[in-house]
């Protein structure tokens, strides 16, 4: 539900800046995606197959008096259907520290990230072709996010 009501401020937050400030652009970005936080892969869009990516990005702010960026703690998980579609919002992470982002198989993708000090979490995205659609999120054990492996100079692979 936290969710949910941050996305709700976000766009109530753009909606109210975007009326009360007609010359003003949008106070919200995006900032640059990490390497590890997007994936590519071909997915199909009216019908043509193009490369789609499925990426975690922070969200940023701007104080319009201060024309000042200064980045947020939410981060969005974001679909982006070939080129002429642009980005669209999945899901918004209330907190979502160093994410990895990795396709598991044709048709899933796995998003970890840690949330707080220690809690490791695991989403399982499944691909639609055109979209993506949450399958599962969980708490994991430290041991069993990649993201620590890695850190540890160890390949590690896991199957599903």
């Amino acid at each position: 539900m936290k969710t949910y009501h941050l996305l709700v401020l976000l766009v109530v937050s753009l909606l109210v800046g975007c009326a009360s400030n007609r010359t003003a652009r949008s106070d919200f970005y995006f900032l640059p995606c990490a390497p590890k936080a997007s994936v590519s892969f071909e997915g199909d869009t009216k019908g043509v197959r193009e490369v789609h990516r499925l990426e975690v990005r922070r969200l940023a702010f701007v104080y319009p008096a201060l024309k000042k960026g200064e980045p947020m703690m939410a981060s969005c998980v974001i679909y982006y259907a070939g080129d002429e579609y642009g980005p669209y919002i999945l899901c918004v992470l209330d907190d979502c520290i160093d994410p990895l982002v990795r396709k598991v198989s044709k048709d899933m993708v796995e998003v970890y990230f840690l949330a707080g000090a220690h809690t490791h979490i695991r989403q399982r995205w499944k691909l639609l072709g055109d979209t993506a659609k949450l399958e599962q999120q969980e708490a994991i054990d430290w041991q069993d996010d990649p993201r620590m492996a890695a850190d540890a100079g160890h390949d590690v692979e896991h199957t599903h």
